[in-house]
């Protein structure tokens, strides 16, 4: 039995989410926006802009990279906006 030598080995990611398409837990989705768990509470609780959490499990929530990158995308432009005018 004979190996082929010159075949790349299967790729590991795949069946993963791009990461791009990466899911946040609370403490990566903190790390990601700049701020602490408390602020992350806050903006779920009272900013209707900020993403919505997506439930894992009981005790275990995240959010998807790219509705964070879309929010901070929406604040930056905001904050173009007003300090332009």
């Amino acid at each position: 039995m004979s190996h082929d030598k010159t075949a790349p080995p299967p790729s590991k990611s795949a069946g993963c989410p791009t990461p791009s398409a990466a899911l946040l837990r609370q403490k990566g989705a903190c790390s990601y926006i700049g701020n602490g768990r408390p602020k992350l509470h806050e903006l779920h609780e009272n900013d209707p802009t900020f993403p919505r959490k997506i439930r894992l499990g009981s005790r275990s929530v995240g959010w998807r990279r790219e509705d964070l990158d879309r929010w901070l995308e929406q604040k930056a432009q905001a904050n173009q906006v007003t300090s332009e005018g």
